[in-house]
């Protein structure tokens, strides 16, 4: 395929193969002004006149595309994305498919979930069971939740959310936030011997979990739940049967809660994320293990919310630091929280 008779090319390189709605698509790298070009075909393994040549991915997009190169593709859940080249740095676009198995691409969503899953496959009506959302850029969340069911026929159903005590909008706090949840059947007509059979998506259907099967329970909703406790959000203190650890607490009373982030593009360091309960001034300040400040990151007011402050490694004077562990320290009128921060380069 990528011989000059057939790629109209004298040089070619980088060639990758990926799969669309049975079709193949091949996309290799030329020495032409354009260098991108793609095939299409029925089988990955097919002589080349098998194959059709597709011309330049700029016949596609309808853009210039003269400075991109050695494209790769790449699967996320359900989600498509193309890479390239292009200077001295690699981009990321979505894939778009249209019904003829054209594309477009656009900017990928900050805020992505990573996966849904279940803390055990089955459980009884009101027992709690642990949704663990994997997410990148928790901070930034703006994707819902949304519930489905199986009937008896296979036929896949939209369930509201307040019917089996979904929380839409769950309150993530990390990467990893584990949701304690205590699924209620529905429709109300489901008999007692059948069991219900539910997934949770996101609203963007990128990520999904399992099926979960929800038997009926005799008991009454909520007389397992601890008095004063809210049956959608009770006290996390309890395990996390995922993982094994403590399921991530409540913002505290004083109203801070502190945390590092290692995983984002603001900067070439580490991350500081911390969420107010109220407007108020706050002083961010990172120091050694010797107890020593190295650089203050703010020391000002700020609105209620979540707010991100990167840490590029360097101290107050400029100078970058050695790798290592290192700690920053939020402080507000009213409260002091701490966490660790590990500095790689």
């Amino acid at each position: 395929m990528t011989y000059w008779t057939v790629s109209f090319n004298v040089l070619t390189e980088s060639p990758h193969l990926f799969q669309h709605n049975g079709q193949w698509f091949m996309f290799i790298t030329t020495n032409s002004g354009q260098p991108l070009s793609f095939f299409v075909g029925a089988d990955p393994l097919g002589e080349p006149n098998q194959w059709q040549y597709r011309g330049r991915l700029r016949n596609m997009l309808g853009y210039d595309t003269s400075s991109w190169f050695a494209s790769e593709f790449l699967r996320d859940g359900t989600t498509d994305l193309f890479a390239f080249c292009t200077g001295d740095r690699i981009e990321l676009r979505r894939v778009v498919w249209d019904a003829a198995n054209n594309f477009s691409l656009a900017e990928p969503a900050y805020f992505h979930v990573v996966g849904l899953d279940w803390s055990r496959p089955a459980i009884r009506e009101f027992e709690p069971v642990g949704l663990r959302v994997r997410t990148a850029n928790w901070y930034v969340a703006d994707r819902k939740l949304c519930a489905f069911v199986l009937d008896a026929d296979g036929v896949e159903h939209p369930a509201p959310g307040d019917s089996v005590g979904l929380v839409t909008t769950p309150k993530l706090t990390s990467d990893a936030t584990v949701i304690q949840w205590y699924p209620r059947r529905w429709p109300s007509t489901l008999p007692a011997g059948v069991p219900m059979r539910l997934r949770v998506a996101t609203d963007d259907a990128g990520a999904t979990t399992a099926w979960l099967t929800v038997s009926s329970n005799s008991v009454t909703a909520g007389s397992h739940i601890r008095p004063g406790s809210d049956p959608m959000n009770p006290p996390l203190a309890e395990p996390d049967t995922l993982s094994g650890e403590a399921v991530p607490p409540p913002p505290a009373a004083n109203g801070l809660t502190v945390r590092s982030l290692s995983q984002t593009p603001l900067g070439n360091g580490p991350v500081i994320a911390f969420e107010l309960a109220s407007p108020t001034a706050a002083r961010v300040d990172v120091f050694d293990l010797l107890g020593r400040r190295v650089v203050t990151l703010a020391d000002h007011g700020f609105a209620v919310g979540v707010h991100v402050l990167p840490w590029n490694g360097r101290d107050a004077g400029g100078a970058r630091l050695t790798r290592g562990l290192y700690f920053a320290r939020v402080v507000t009128p009213r409260a002091t929280a701490t966490t660790r921060l590990l500095l790689e380069r």
